[in-house]
């Protein structure tokens, strides 16, 4: 925790300011804070963050058109926008906490790489608002879970399974050329399945502590 405070000082201030300017640093902080954070905390009604524009593979962005219908205004809501801010809320909050348990478990070497693939698609799926391709980081999952399976000893179930994962998180990324796939929401669908099958993997063969 010393080393993460000054480290991220620099990654997210520091340096933007010395490549852009302390003062454009500053404005993508305050706008990484109004799209990510504000709507999680400071907030109690969805339409204070909605962001239906199908480049947007979020989780609000999915949960807000299982319940709104249209992509402009006058928007028609199925429930009340406080509810869809609730499930929202309970959304993030179970897979935050899911990743937070996977990882808190003192895990096997050969995990820690599998573990990085828990934590990584939330910084696409987390935020009130994250366009398609962003996902072009995703060779880094693909790394973490090809290196995994590689391993000889790894059960053939487990071996499947994630095999099963990235194919689906593969598909589903190409699925951005088609825009009514967008609206559906289909590369979040894949990217929360790829996550819960991870997850899976590494709660099942986590080592136990003494």
């Amino acid at each position: 925790m010393i080393s993460l405070i000054p480290a991220g000082l620099i990654v997210f201030i520091v340096v933007p300011s010395i490549v852009w300017g302390a003062g454009y640093s500053g404005f993508l902080l305050k706008d990484w804070f109004v799209k990510c954070i504000k709507p999680f905390v400071m907030t109690t009604s969805y339409n204070t963050y909605m962001e239906l524009r199908p480049s947007s593979q979020s989780l609000p962005s999915a949960i807000g058109r299982m319940f709104i219908v249209g992509q402009t205004t006058p928007y028609k809501y199925l429930i009340s926008p406080e509810a869809i801010h609730v499930i929202v809320r309970i959304f993030s909050a179970i897979v935050l906490a899911l990743s937070l348990l996977t990882v808190w478990k003192p895990l096997k070497p050969r995990l820690l790489g599998l573990s990085i693939a828990v934590f990584l698609p939330l910084a696409l799926i987390m935020p009130s608002y994250c366009i398609w391709y962003t996902w072009a980081y995703l060779f880094v999952l693909y790394f973490a879970t090809l290196n995994y399976i590689s391993y000889p000893d790894v059960p053939r179930p487990d071996k499947t399974l994630l095999k099963v994962a990235i194919a689906v998180l593969a598909l589903t990324s190409y699925s951005s050329a088609v825009e009514q796939l967008n609206v559906i929401s289909v590369m979040f669908w894949g990217t929360i399945f790829y996550w819960g099958c991870v997850v899976s993997v590494v709660l099942r063969n986590s080592r136990k502590p003494a």
